[in-house]
């Protein structure tokens, strides 16, 4: 077999040799970091008491598969504060994997109860128009109003 020499410290070259018989690595699967309406699937055995229910939602016109304890920036409630309770009845799915219950379009019975924590402004929307050549330009925008909400129970 023939080998091909080292190249001088420093460099990332390597030999034939130890670049073909290097043990190939075995997937194993670490935890991954997760951002928020990203959800891990777990299978039906493990949910119990420790794996809270999850139920997707729909609220403010947008969808949302939340479960207890959920922080989510949602379109503005019409005349709520800061700590007042909203129970969300328009339920689209209610439970996970073999226990899931599906709507149609809504699970009777079922509802989620969230708690306001805040009312803001979401950051500035630019709106930027422009027409070439014709010296048109028009710039505006808006701060979207947001609620600030916290899953705190899912019933049904």
């Amino acid at each position: 077999m023939l080998r091909l020499p080292l190249a001088s410290t420093g460099s990332i070259q390597r030999s034939y040799r130890e670049v073909t018989l290097r043990p190939s690595l075995e997937y194993t699967q670490k935890p991954q970091n997760t951002r928020k309406n990203v959800l891990i699937s777990v299978p039906s055995t493990i949910c119990s008491p420790a794996f809270p229910m999850k139920a997707t939602i729909k609220t403010q016109g947008r969808q949302f598969t939340v479960s207890e304890g959920d922080v989510l920036k949602v379109n503005a409630y019409p005349e709520t504060k800061a700590g007042d309770s909203v129970d969300i009845n328009e339920v689209l799915m209610i439970g996970e994997g073999s226990d899931a219950r599906f709507g149609a379009p809504l699970v009777e019975g079922a509802s989620v109860k969230v708690t306001i924590l805040e009312n803001k402004k979401d950051k500035k929307i630019v709106v930027f128009k422009k027409k070439r050549r014709q010296g048109y330009k028009k710039r505006r925008g808006h701060r979207q109003h947001l609620s600030v909400i916290k899953v705190e129970s899912i019933t049904g």
